[in-house]
């Protein structure tokens, strides 16, 4: 089940929490489920980095990488396969180039 899209201005809320995160627990984070597994971006440096974790649906979680602080460009370069190697299957096939299609937006 998909949830509802946040609306732009909840949408530009969340994408500053993001980039302005202090490093406090827990991260703010976006995620894709699809039928292949979760793609996850979480802040992970504050203000410098985001990570990109991908849960296959049947197999361990794989850290596929670091992004940059905003997460529409990090979840843009996932969208163009800049984690594809490193996360063993080809996310840029299942991730949405923009963030606002993510179909989970809350964490």
């Amino acid at each position: 089940m998909e949830d509802e899209p946040l609306p732009s201005s909840d949408l530009e809320e969340k994408e500053f929490r993001f980039w302005q995160w202090n490093g406090d627990l827990p991260a703010p984070q976006f995620t894709h489920w699809t039928p292949e597994g979760t793609i996850i971006l979480r802040a992970a440096t504050p203000g410098t980095t985001s990570e990109v974790i991908w849960r296959p649906k049947d197999g361990p979680e794989v850290h596929a990488g670091y992004g940059g602080p905003h997460a529409s460009s990090a979840a843009m370069l996932i969208a163009k396969g800049g984690h594809d190697k490193d996360a063993g299957y080809p996310l840029s096939q299942i991730a949405p180039q923009y963030l606002e299609e993510w179909n989970n937006l809350g964490g």
